[in-house]
């Protein structure tokens, strides 16, 4: 849990969020990471997952938040612009790199000049067998893992690759970071982009 408070409190450093921003999670799930934001700041939140279960646990922990069952690349229909975009843990789960590319624009589009991107815990490319390997042996089976994850693979990202995207789209700066949650173990084989859209 203080790992979690510590690593909300890493993005509000890093964002400048404020009881005034109008903050969107790209896969806010329940909307835990949006509680404890708004805890912390008290800004604005609205959120999308495509879960509707979830989205309704999110609408009832947080009856003052907007919340969407929706697609991530359909943000763009949301109504309204924002001053913070954020995701965690969620672009891993696209279906491809093109996918990728369509929600980043999106969220460029939805950003309100000067308005920041943050995006969490990408499955870094140039760790991938060093980090499947990690996850195999993590289990007590490994052959278990190998069933259990069939189809299932994620998507790795090159660091320097997308910086360019996200400059190629109007994004500057756009900085690499490291998670604020020491404890967390993924942390070693994944990383964290924070992009300005500029004002």
């Amino acid at each position: 849990m203080a790992d979690w408070v510590g690593m909300v409190t890493d993005i509000v450093r890093r964002t400048a969020i404020n009881g005034s921003s109008r903050v969107l999670e790209i896969g806010c799930g329940a909307g835990a990471l949006l509680y404890e934001l708004h805890r912390q700041t008290g800004c604005k939140v609205a959120g999308l997952d495509d879960s509707a279960s979830l989205i309704e646990e999110a609408r009832r922990h947080l009856p003052f938040g907007a919340f969407a069952h929706l697609e991530a690349a359909g943000l763009g229909e949301l109504p309204g612009d924002f001053d913070a975009i954020l995701s965690h843990s969620v672009f891993f789960y696209f279906p491809d790199h093109r996918y990728v590319s369509d929600v980043l624009q999106a969220a460029f589009d939805k950003l309100a000049p000067g308005g920041v991107l943050c995006l969490q815990d990408l499955n870094d490319l140039a760790r991938q067998q060093d980090y499947e390997a990690h996850r195999r042996q993590t289990y007590p089976r490994p052959e278990d893992y190998d069933r259990d994850y069939a189809g299932l693979a994620h998507l790795y990202f090159d660091k320097d690759a997308l910086c360019q995207e996200l400059r190629r789209l109007g994004f500057a700066p756009v900085r690499l970071f490291e998670h604020a949650a020491r404890n967390y173990a993924s942390a070693a084989f994944r990383f964290n982009v924070l992009a300005v859209k500029p004002g």
